[in-house]
């Protein structure tokens, strides 16, 4: 019975290793194809609160811990030239303020993010939205140190979505955190019981004697 106990001991530490490395291993790809977005965290806004090329269908985010992005995707009602939207952030560094333009003659899309005094405080563009003449959905990320200050454990920021007048979340914000699932913690708890059971094993092993 005790060598079950050992085993079983074993097995779970096991699995709470590889589910830590499955889940910090999954990433996003920022391709414009959007694939790898299943499963993610997402918000669905209300439909025909704004005009069709404004209206907000959904956002989806992701916070890769192993690379400390925070990476976001929008999708409009429907497709048109050019669009341009924001999103605001509320964290312990203060109020930000991402504009992220889509240009159709070029299909680039850029992002700039303000602090609250207006400067820039960080900018990146590439390929990011679908594959079709004008834009409808477009994925960026953002790097965690220049929306977020304390990350030892993980973060809390809060987060909306801004296209002409329609928000998303309609009203009040979306709360990203990590703090429960940052993969740290979890890696001490097991590297800890790793190394405490041999020492278990051994004193099972003397009773038993």
């Amino acid at each position: 019975m005790k060598r079950m106990r050992v085993l079983f001991i074993m097995l779970l530490t096991i699995n709470m290793l590889c589910t830590v490395a499955s889940a910090s291993a999954k990433s996003i790809v920022l391709d414009g194809k959007f694939g790898d977005w299943g499963g993610m965290p997402a918000l669905k806004d209300t439909m025909n609160d704004e005009k069709n090329d404004l209206d907000i269908q959904f956002i989806k985010w992701f916070p890769d811990n192993n690379t400390k992005t925070l990476f976001l995707n929008c999708e409009r009602n429907q497709s048109a030239p050019d669009w341009q939207f924001e999103v605001q952030f509320k964290s312990d560094l203060g109020d930000r303020k991402a504009i992220v333009n889509n240009d159709s003659a070029t299909g680039l899309t850029t992002v700039k993010l303000y602090d609250s005094s207006g400067s820039v405080v960080y900018s990146t563009s590439g390929n990011w939205q679908d594959s079709g003449k004008d834009p409808k959905q477009v994925e960026f990320s953002l790097p965690y140190e220049y929306l977020v200050g304390n990350m030892q454990w993980g973060y809390e920021m809060k987060m909306r979505f801004q296209s002409g007048t329609d928000y998303c979340p309609d009203s009040g914000f979306v709360t990203v955190s990590t703090i429960s699932t940052y993969p740290y913690p979890f890696l001490v708890i097991a590297l800890l019981l790793v190394l405490f059971l041999p020492f278990v094993i051994k004193k099972y092993r003397r009773k038993s004697a």
